[in-house]
């Protein structure tokens, strides 16, 4: 499905010119050339990550990757993921040997997993090793290969990959080939979702047998209607993402990510189960303008459809559609709801998607916590903007001109504001190994009322945000400084820099360690957190101030842990199972760096002041301030 062109999308030249400036800042900042800078986005677009997954993702080590451009573990999916690329700037066919080395970085994937190979990045030994241990649990754990190319596949890529998947037979893999199209459809759908809404409303009208329907007229209105699949298929193919745009579950769902329902797959597939459809699929469920039934009762046009629930069934659908073009016997259960008002509507989504595993701050968007944080941050002194929903900045933006020179830069997205508070109040750790679970409720196993309660203020999120916001800066800042610098040539000076690694996934650790801080210069009382926020110059002298001393407490923490990792032998080297990464490292060992974080404390403090010039927090501001 490709739907790019349609005029009611955003043009593709005007996508593809994102794409490019994307892949030039990343290049110029970031990554020592524009294919690993593609890497970066192409995994963010594609499998709609944040930047800090992005680049944990990406870090696989360079020139000693083997091909493996990008690798990581999706515990929610329950597969394996392993991304090849190839960056051109003339869009053209791309060939077998694309699909070919894709199979060849998987293969010595598996061998670094073994232990029959070195010199991978540590996260990626990690990761293999865990690949393998899981399979020997579930050996039918997948791994999804993605050939991600900018241009389109010949028929020799084609070709070649089936010749790969028969040649991985009994293998759990998958490959899945994503041209530049596929991968520029997925930018458009983020960036549409991000301006707040469709532009289009999808109108489609739908065959209805007399005997297989019933309209509920209540308020508001609605209709239970047995609809065809092949019907639903074609309209999902027109419209693409438009049809779901209000369907929480829908990015879980998308075909080409290799993890569309195995069960509803293998009943399409089979033209005898095909009829049987209806009764094994619990249906779909629509929202829209309005219905008609025609006069003859033959069939109903749905204006401004869109599936709240069923993604994936529609997605499905929408694959077989070959199949189901031939036998058109395929039909699916339907609750059509007209014109339900917004609150309704939202909830009516909300209880669709509940009895999944939905994980996003869209659930909790309009919560009264929200509400009220959104108001408070309008009220400061110097008031904020709190974008609560996803897109809701860019929509008020655009009605309203005037918001953004008002405001200018001073916005604060409630999912960056989540994480950062529970790595200051609670653990860094779990903030960045749990961040889809920051807006679960405690009794789905998430933390979202330890961060969002009665108590919770405009001021105890605005200060460990701005601290994340400066943290990420100076990480940006010092990749840009390690970028040029060649590890097999590299300076004395250079090596210090290199030996500071860590710092690209320990942003939540550094923000635990200021939070150390202020909690013994002052605690964390909503007057102390007021108090740092009423000079904004103040406030930043005491953030420059910090992050140097966090950064001096945590190295030497992860140098030692570097070195008691470090293998004695090449024998412990492929067998080993002993291997420090620093960015599965933060995700699990908080309650260590505290502790090494109060040692350095200590020690610091028996001959001096450990804050000694860091402005409102270093002892002579301290005691001249009060708390």
């Amino acid at each position: 499905m490709t739907v790019i062109d349609q005029k009611a999308g955003i043009e593709k030249a005007e996508l593809l010119k994102q794409l490019r400036a994307h892949v030039a800042r990343l290049s110029r900042d970031l990554y020592a050339s524009p294919g690993e800078a593609f890497t970066h986005v192409a995994v963010r677009e594609y499998f709609d990550v944040d930047d800090e997954d992005a680049l944990e993702y990406c870090d696989v080590g360079g020139g000693h990757d083997r091909g493996v451009d990008a690798f990581w573990i999706d515990d929610e999916d329950r597969r394996a993921i392993l991304v090849r690329t190839r960056w051109a700037t003339r869009q053209k066919p791309f060939g077998a040997d694309v699909v070919r080395e894709a199979e060849t970085a998987y293969e010595w994937l598996r061998k670094v997993g073994d232990g029959a190979v070195s010199g991978a990045a540590p996260r990626v030994i990690d990761a293999a090793r865990r690949l393998q241990r899981l399979r020997q649990v579930e050996p039918d754990l997948p791994v999804h290969i993605h050939v991600i190319v900018t241009g389109s596949f010949s028929e020799g890529a084609d070709a070649e990959r089936s010749r790969a998947i028969e040649g991985l037979e009994g293998d759990p893999v998958e490959i899945v080939m994503v041209g530049l199209d596929d991968l520029l459809e997925e930018m458009e759908e983020r960036v549409t979702r991000e301006v707040g809404g469709t532009r289009v409303k999808p109108v489609e009208k739908f065959t209805l047998d007399k005997r297989g329907f019933f309209v509920h007229r209540g308020q508001p209105e609605a209709l239970v209607a047995t609809l065809s699949g092949y019907e639903l298929a074609k309209a999902a193919q027109k419209w693409g993402y438009r049809l779901f745009m209000r369907n929480l579950r829908f990015l879980l769902a998308v075909k080409a990510r290799g993890s569309v329902n195995v069960g509803i797959k293998h009943t399409l597939d089979d033209p005898d189960e095909r009829r049987h459809f209806w009764y094994y699929n619990n249906g779909i469920a629509i929202v829209c303008d309005s219905f008609k039934v025609s006069p003859e009762q033959t069939s109903v046009t749905i204006t401004n459809m869109q599936i709240v629930n069923g993604a994936q069934t529609t997605a499905s659908l929408q694959n077989a559609l070959a199949q189901l073009r031939r036998d058109n016997k395929t039909q699916v259960l339907a609750r059509i709801i007209a014109d339900p008002g917004d609150e309704l509507e939202e909830r009516i989504t909300f209880f669709n998607n509940r009895q999944n595993a939905v994980k996003s701050r869209d659930l909790q968007s309009n919560d009264r916590h929200q509400d009220r944080l959104q108001r408070d941050f309008q009220k400061r002194t110097t008031p904020w903007f709190y974008e609560r929903k996803r897109g809701e900045w860019n929509a008020l933006s655009t009605e309203d001109p005037g918001l953004e020179k008002r405001l200018g830069k001073r916005r604060i997205d409630n999912e960056e504001a989540a994480q950062a508070a529970y790595a200051f109040y609670f653990d860094p750790g779990r903030a960045r190994a749990d961040k889809k679970d920051l807006f679960q409720p405690k009794r789905d196993g998430g933390y979202y009322e330890d961060i969002f309660n009665e108590k919770r203020t405009s001021a105890s999120l605005l200060v460990p945000y701005l601290l994340a916001k400066y943290i990420r800066a100076r990480k940006n800042d010092y990749l840009k400084e390690i970028r040029p610098i060649d590890p097999r040539k590299a300076t004395i000076d250079e090596q210090r820099l290199l030996s500071r690694l860590w710092l690209k996934f320990a942003d939540q650790f550094i923000l635990g360690a200021m939070a150390f801080y202020i909690d013994k210069r002052g605690g964390f009382e909503d007057s102390r957190l007021e108090q740092l926020l009423a000079n904004d110059d103040d406030f930043d002298g005491m953030v420059g101030g910090m992050y140097p001393v966090a950064v001096r407490d945590l190295h030497p923490l992860f140098i030692r842990k570097e070195r008691e990792a470090a293998p004695r032998d090449r024998q412990e080297v492929l067998i080993g199972e002993q291997v420090f990464s620093a960015a599965n490292y933060v995700k699990t060992h908080w309650d260590e760096a505290l502790a090494h974080i109060q040692a350095e404390w200590d020690t610091h403090e028996a001959v001096g002041d450990a804050l000694a010039g860091v402005p409102m927090l270093c002892l002579e501001d301290w005691r001249s301030g009060g708390t």
